[in-house]
């Protein structure tokens, strides 16, 4: 069963990811800006993923450690 949790995590994360580098992608394609105004939105959108994939990854670290409790 801890196998079928580690799968179902991994395939949100992956999505998760997929999603953020195609909107990020996309955002590039339609977006009315210079080159460096672009540069420095993708880098303060990248520096907001970090912090969310983060706090995610803290999330999944206190669920796995509370169920190895059980």
């Amino acid at each position: 069963m801890g196998d079928y949790r580690q799968a179902n995590w991994s395939g949100i994360f992956y999505s998760f990811l997929a999603g953020a580098a195609v909107g990020a992608t996309l955002g590039l394609l339609f977006a009315p800006v210079s080159g460096k105004e672009a540069r420095e939105a993708i880098a303060n959108q990248f520096d907001e993923l970090k912090e969310k994939l983060k706090k995610l990854e803290e999330k999944i670290r206190k669920g796995k450690s509370s169920d190895d409790e059980l």
